[in-house]
């Protein structure tokens, strides 16, 4: 997989974050869904952060990644026209 830029990891989380299909990224102390975040001053530079507690996770699994996105929306836009 070729490097992705900080913006491009963001994307790809909030995509995973927003899918219907697979649980979103949570908080290990509250639960809380974490958000994507970019600092100048953590490595690597792209983390995430609960809203509700202020727990910060460094790291992002790698099957967040590697989950085609654009081709889960084409089938659930797909199956919609289907059933409509």
């Amino acid at each position: 997989m070729a490097k992705m830029t900080d913006e491009e990891i963001v994307e790809k989380i909030q995509q995973w974050q927003t899918c219907p299909f697979v649980h979103e990224l949570t908080c290990g102390k509250c639960d809380g869904i974490l958000i994507p975040k970019i600092s100048e001053h953590l490595t690597p530079s792209v983390y995430l952060k609960c809203p509700k507690c202020s727990y910060t996770q460094t790291h992002v699994p790698d099957i967040v990644f590697h989950i085609n996105f654009e081709a889960i929306e084409k089938l659930l836009d797909a199956l919609k026209g289907e059933a409509g």
